[in-house]
Formats: structure tokens, sequence, C-alpha cells
């Protein structure tokens, strides 16, 4: 990796900090809680540079998932009630080798990172959905549950990286669908979804898209969000199913 890779994955971190926090409206305790773990973040990304040279190329791509349900968390801190940002923020861009912070939304929920889609399942329960089509170069980085110890997860997190670009699959058990009244109404296959598009995330002569897409199914929210277009992202929540017809 060269040192301008080095500057650019560092600019793309730091206007996601920014994007983050623009136009969102919550607490003081919450966004301090939230810049603090950005900033352990990119000292974490720091120190993983210097240990693995062997895997530099991936400092910056992967999704942190406790970062991830912190948005969670903000999205259904009122009542249940989607409250949009207006840009989405983009997923914070960390080294995927990191260890992953405790969840800072105060609850005695633990996080679990798992090894795989059956595990999320069986954590999650049978209304867990997963995607049958990513776009090119995408891999899975990461899943993660959270949820009170010896009992079934609320919430999970799955992070896919591809070079410089990472996106999030986030789901919710919740007790009815969530109200949302912003973004673009699109058919999910007999679902009604809503596609945000944020601004682009731009350095230099690479321009990156940023959406998020929510949806409710089946007692379970969804939300994609991450630097993909909003094409990819509808793709992707259309080939949702569950994990038993993904083996």
């Amino acid at each position: 990796m060269t040192t301008r890779d080095e500057d650019l994955r560092e600019r793309i971190k730091h206007e996601a900090d920014e994007l983050l926090f623009e136009g969102m409206h919550f607490d003081a305790e919450m966004q301090r809680n939230v810049r603090e773990l950005a900033e352990l973040d990119r000292e974490r990304s720091r120190r993983s540079r210097r240990r693995s040279q062997q895997r530099r190329w991936l400092a910056g791509a992967g999704i942190t998932v406790a970062a991830a349900l912190t948005g969670l968390v903000l999205l259904f801190s009122q009542d249940g009630v989607i409250t949009s940002p207006g840009d989405p923020p983009p997923g914070i861009l960390v080294g995927p080798d990191d260890p992953i912070a405790p969840s800072p939304s105060g609850s005695d929920n633990e996080l679990q990172v798992l090894k795989g889609y059956e595990e999320a399942a069986e954590a999650f329960g049978s209304t867990l959905k997963i995607p049958g089509w990513l776009p090119e170069g995408f891999a899975l980085n990461e899943i993660s549950v959270t949820g009170p110890r010896n009992g079934k997860a609320v919430e999970a997190a799955f992070s896919y990286v591809a070079d410089d670009r990472s996106f999030g699959i986030f789901t919710k058990h919740v007790s009815s669908a969530p109200i949302q009244q912003t973004g673009e109404a699109v058919d999910l296959s007999g679902v009604t979804g809503f596609l945000i598009g944020g601004e682009p995330i731009t350095s230099e002569e690479l321009l990156i898209p940023n959406v998020e897409l929510h949806w409710y199914e089946e007692g379970t929210y969804y939300m994609i969000n991450g630097l993909i277009d909003g094409e990819q992202a509808i793709r992707i929540a259309r080939s949702m199913r569950s994990e038993t017809h993904n083996d």
C-alpha cells in the first residue's frame, strides 16, 4: 500500500465521521459516546496497520459492528420512530482485525461475534434473512448479535467489505412497523422499503455512493447502510431470504 492510499483512507474515514453527525439529532451523552467510539476505532486502526503490513489494505474498509448497532439505537431512540438524518451516515470505517468494543447503548445486552450465518440465525431466530446476492467484489467480513445473556438476540449486524468500500446489513426485532416518513418508496418483492440517498463521499478522483435503505418484514426491521449505490442496495434487499435457503 502506498502513502497515497493510506492518506486517502484516512480522509474517507474523516469525512465519514463528519457525515455521521451532520443533521442527526440526539442527546449530548450519546453523541459523545459515539465520537469516543469513533476515535477508539481510529486508534485501533492505526495500531493494526503498524502490526501487520500484510493486512494493511483492509484498514479502513470494515464496518465497526458496535458502532453500527449504535446507529440502530439512535434510529429507535424515540418510541420506535425512525428519525432519518436526511443524509444517512455511512458506516465508520476501521480495521476489521480490531477487537469489537462493547455496545455503548448502556443496556445489559451483550455483543457476540459469530462465525457464520447459521449461528446468526440460531441466535436471532427464524425471522432472520440474509442476502443471496452481493455487489461484485464484496465479501462477508463479520457478523455480530446483541441480546441478553442466555436469551435470544434482539439485534444482528453483518458487515461486508470490498477494497475501500463497505456496507452493513442491520436487523432488529420490533413489535410493530416503525414510522418512516422520508425517502423514496421502493418495492422489495412485495414489501415497501424506503431509500435515502446521502451525499457521496468524495476524495480526489473518487466519488463513492452512500445510501440507506429501510424496510420492515415479519416482526423484523432491516436497514442496509454504506458505500454502495441505490440500485445495489435494492438488489441486495430483494435477494434477502432465510438462512436455510442459502445453503
